[in-house]
């Protein structure tokens, strides 16, 4: 009868042990999975940042390059404005000459 009950204790033990190894396994599995996910999603984060700030990057591009072109914008139009006052001037001169050669004739 003792040789059973000691037997029946070890077998007891050695299915505790499993248990117990087997819930451990499985607690590490759960949190590798996690580790790996919350990795994850880090990277995801950061990859998300960088493409955030890329695209800043490249919106402050552009906005310097609308900037230069606004400028070139002006600086056309003041030489159209530079070019009409010329053109005016010289009609008013060609209209000036044209009133004084008829009145020598």
């Amino acid at each position: 009868g003792k040789a059973n009950l000691v037997e029946a204790h070890d077998t007891a033990v050695a299915a505790t042990q499993r248990g117990y190894e087997a819930g451990m396994a499985s607690a590490k599995t759960t949190t590798d999975n996690a580790e790996r996910a919350i990795e994850e999603a880090e990277q995801a984060e950061q990859a998300a940042a960088e493409q955030s700030m890329r695209a800043v990057a490249a919106s402050g591009q552009w906005e310097a390059r609308i900037a230069v072109l606004q400028r070139e914008m002006s600086e056309l139009e003041k030489d159209r404005d530079e070019a009409q006052r010329a053109l005016s001037a010289s009609i008013a001169d060609t209209t000036l000459a044209q009133a004084v050669l008829k009145e020598q004739s």
